[in-house]
């Protein structure tokens, strides 16, 4: 065959939906010979046991059996559950290439949940002792690892504190080269920009704070009512409350889940991305940089990212004066941003 025997374990939530995607994985990927799969299906990948640790749900023997006697030479895990899972069982070299930390995702989200609604703070004290054993379940797992690959230059840090050596490395993303020189499609007659994501993740919940707290009133200041318009779109629910703001906001159009994101992003004049926490490199912005996007975000993203730079490759924005500066420069100076899109391509 090709020279190489890849075996992927496959630990997924037992509900149906993804069946249809993982036939198709298993009949594109399975035909090859030297590539063959394995699927456990659980109710959890982990719980917090006895309230003092994580613990990660254990593999049937069976299924164990079958790894030990493919006898990898090499074991590449992806993220911390799968370590956690398989990481132990394996004497062989072994990477894990960790996304945002648990620890400190779990923690924002509860920060949030307090500024959404007061009463919550009487969960603070219980989800920071799990994030506390998050911490040690990172420590105990990961130095178990010859390498630690992590998605955020951020975490390399934060890994160095719990002793844990990593490296930051860029996601490798498709980039469709050909479009890159095609003339743009008519942009929208009216400053129009573009808002998307996993809507419910962490992300787009500070995002979404900072545009309706602090980018929308400044840009009524600016070009009136009805006189500019955002477009969101994503996968997965928007939150609540945000929901109920946008009744009374005619400028915000929710669009739910797009097809051709290309073709609306071109239709606009920049994408927004107003996430000011200081974790987690953004996927979006990646996407939206190889669709030819111009990308304005909070500075705090290229803590995790250091390919972002202001001007060069995007806009940073400490603030919302700043964000309303560079969304103002998008819309009545294109010329400008031609060579940041390139650049960011």
């Amino acid at each position: 065959g090709m020279g190489f025997k890849i075996l992927h374990l496959l630990v997924l939530e037992d509900n149906n939906t993804l069946d249809s995607e993982l036939d198709e994985y298993i009949k594109e990927m399975g035909t090859t010979g030297s590539f063959d799969i394995l699927i456990y299906k659980t109710n959890s990948f982990y719980t917090v046991a006895g309230l003092r640790k994580i613990a990660f749900q254990v593999l049937p023997d069976e299924l164990l059996q079958r790894i030990k006697s493919f006898g990898p030479n090499l074991t590449f895990c992806f993220d911390i559950v799968a370590a956690g899972i398989i990481g132990h069982h394996l004497t062989c070299p072994k990477i894990a290439w960790i996304g945002d930390l648990y620890f400190q995702t779990f923690w924002y989200h509860a920060l949030y949940s307090v500024r959404e609604k007061l009463t919550e703070c009487i969960r603070l004290p219980s989800v920071w002792l799990v994030c506390h054993y998050w911490k040690a379940a990172y420590k105990t797992i990961l130095s178990n690892f010859e390498m630690v690959v992590v998605a955020s230059k951020s975490s390399e840090l934060i890994l160095q504190n719990l002793r844990i050596q990593s490296t930051y490395l860029p996601y490798p993303w498709p980039v469709a080269i050909d479009s890159i020189f095609s003339p743009a499609q008519t942009k929208e007659p009216k400053p129009s920009f573009l808002f998307f994501g996993t809507l419910s993740a962490l992300g787009s919940r500070s995002a979404f704070h900072f545009l309706l707290d602090s980018i929308y009133p400044r840009l009524v200041h600016l070009y009136g009512k009805g006189g500019f318009q955002i477009s969101i779109c994503g996968l997965r629910e928007i939150p609540n409350w945000v929901t109920k703001k946008l009744i009374w906001i005619k400028e915000i159009r929710y669009l739910g889940f797009v097809d051709d994101l290309g073709a609306l992003m071109s239709s606009c004049h920049a994408v927004i991305v107003p996430i000011d926490i200081p974790i987690g490199n953004r996927s979006r912005i990646i996407t939206a940089m190889a669709l030819g996007g111009l990308v304005i975000a909070h500075k705090n993203t290229s803590l995790a990212n250091p390919e972002l730079i202001n001007g060069v490759t995007c806009y940073l924005a400490y603030n919302a004066k700043q964000f309303i500066k560079y969304m103002k420069m998008a819309y009545e100076k294109p010329e400008i941003t031609k060579s940041i899109i390139e650049n960011a391509r």
